[in-house]
């Protein structure tokens, strides 16, 4: 066997190898928010320059896009336990997001804050395939924003792990 065919059967096997382990990893225990199967939670930040964005999956697979005005987009991934999205969902339950309003922009409030989105998605737990994902979403003006709503923010921040790009004034 030369050189060129050991690395393209190499290659072939750790891929398969990566794609058996992210199927099982993705079989296991569903994760439900409201009694619904959870399919992601993102978080978008639009700040006076810049935005970005963090999807984490029920899978607890993440993906992170930002880009600051006048710069080129940065894309970043990444991965976190079940256990990690499971305690994300508990705690959406217990802020009681699903009952959260908007908060626009007050006259009082400084100019230059960024607007944060929190969207949950999520199916019927019978039946998943047969349906379209439900999506609730909130948004805060930053300095509007409700303890709760702050709390599941820097949960989801905290469970990314690294900086969330945030240009102001």
């Amino acid at each position: 066997m030369n050189k060129k065919t050991f690395l393209i059967t190499f290659f072939i096997a750790v891929t398969a190898s990566i794609v058996y382990f992210a199927f099982k990893y993705t079989q296991s225990q569903t994760v439900l928010v409201y009694d619904k199967r959870l399919v992601d939670i993102s978080l978008k930040v639009e700040a006076p320059f810049s935005t970005a964005g963090l999807t984490i999956q029920e899978n607890g697979v993440m993906f992170y896009s930002a880009q600051q005005r006048g710069n080129e987009m940065i894309q970043d991934s990444g991965s976190v336990s079940k256990t990690r999205v499971n305690e994300l969902s508990k705690l959406i339950e217990k802020s009681d997001f699903i009952n959260m309003n908007n908060s626009i922009k007050q006259t009082t409030d400084p100019m230059d804050g960024s607007i944060y989105i929190i969207s949950v998605r999520s199916l019927p737990k019978k039946n998943p395939e047969l349906a379209f994902p439900e999506t609730y979403s909130v948004s805060c003006y930053e300095f509007s924003c409700g303890h709760n709503f702050l709390k599941l923010k820097d949960k989801i921040i905290e469970i990314w792990g690294k900086d969330i790009l945030e240009v102001g004034i």
